[in-house]
């Protein structure tokens, strides 16, 4: 009997206990999911914030050095020999980052850092007709080129350029030429950590920038979802935007994807991660709690059993003591029934005594 009473209040303890934790849990659950995803989203629009942030400081830079250097040139008191000329550019190079500094004049003539000079007439190079001087003449400010690959260096590289003027006349065009290989790695690697990484992507898919400076001005099939993306929600681009976006990889595998424009049309900042890190977040945390719940289910039904055990304690004793009183009076037993000992003054010690008396 008693086992049978024991057995149906832990049982039922145990069902309420259960729903108990699996409500609270549940709710604990969805809770720490939610903030362990914002922060996760939180660190990768940090991420995404800091290299745009040092990506607009280099290009600004960049901007400013030839800008100022271009400026240099305009200023009347500023001599226009040759060998002032070159030293300016040596100069200049050595200290602004550049991996080539030239002045090119309206006469064709290009003036390298390294004492190099040519012209359209000598070895057929015609500055007047490169992509970054025609640029420089359309621009009020600083030009920049599109990313190409340099045939005299072999390197990923951008070309900055200044229209130089005097008396509003155009003498000529100053540019600085800036190794992107090496800017990818010093800027792109603040966004690299063990699950994301940052790269720079053209509106139609080109890969601008990259750590594995081999993918760089090529597509992929992660670079043209990113761009797609772009079409389907410009909205996705906007500095205010802290929204992910999920988007397969090559490997068929989801990234969710945050990105920012920059001041370059053609470069859009994006900080990706599987998505999978995500979810991992979310079962690992569902992991703890089933766990967690588990033990405390076990550890609550024992505690309970115990506890019953030693309320229902005197309840044995009335057993036993009604089993030895109808054995003596249906002569089963020759010895005299004993009192019933439960001194506690509740409902099984009231009962006790109504039976012993």
């Amino acid at each position: 009997m008693k086992k049978s009473v024991s057995s149906k209040i832990i049982y039922l303890v145990g069902i309420l206990f259960a729903i108990v934790l699996i409500v609270i849990s549940g709710i604990s659950y969805f809770g720490a999911k939610e903030s362990s995803f914002n922060y996760l989203k939180e660190n990768q629009h940090k991420v995404l914030y800091d290299v745009g942030y040092f990506f607009e400081f280099y290009s600004d830079l960049k901007r400013g050095a030839i800008s100022g250097l271009g400026e240099f040139f305009e200023d009347p008191n500023t001599p226009l020999d040759e060998n002032n000329i070159y030293n300016v550019l040596n100069l200049a190079k050595d200290n602004m980052g550049f991996d080539t500094v030239f002045f090119a004049t309206q006469d064709g003539i290009t003036y390298q850092f390294d004492r190099t000079k040519r012209s359209a007439t000598q070895d057929g190079f015609d500055p007047r007709t490169r992509p970054w001087y025609i640029a420089a003449l359309k621009s009020e400010k600083v030009a920049v080129t599109e990313p190409y690959k340099s045939l005299t260096t072999g390197h990923f590289s951008v070309t900055y350029s200044y229209s130089v003027k005097r008396n509003g006349n155009v003498i000529g065009v100053v540019a600085g030429v800036y190794n992107l290989e090496k800017f990818s790695k010093d800027v792109l690697s603040l966004g690299r950590s063990q699950n994301s990484y940052v790269g720079v992507y053209a509106p139609d898919g080109t890969i601008m920038f990259h750590e594995d400076t081999k993918r760089m001005l090529t597509k992929n099939t992660l670079s043209q979802n990113i761009a797609q993306a772009f079409k389907e929600n410009p909205e996705i681009l906007s500095k205010d935007n802290v929204e992910l976006f999920v988007v397969n990889n090559d490997q068929g595998i989801p990234q969710a994807v945050m990105c920012n424009a920059t001041i370059n049309p053609l470069f859009n900042i994006c900080s990706i991660t599987e998505e999978s890190v995500y979810q991992h977040a979310s079962s690992s945390i569902l992991k703890r709690q089933v766990i967690v719940s588990c033990i405390a289910i076990v550890v609550v039904l024992i505690l309970v059993k115990l506890f019953i055990s030693h309320l229902l304690k005197p309840l044995s004793s009335i057993q036993n003591g009604l089993s030895g009183f109808f054995s003596y009076l249906n002569h089963e037993s020759k010895n005299a029934p004993k009192p019933i000992n439960v001194k506690s003054n509740d409902e099984f010690g009231i009962m006790a005594k109504a039976i012993n008396t």
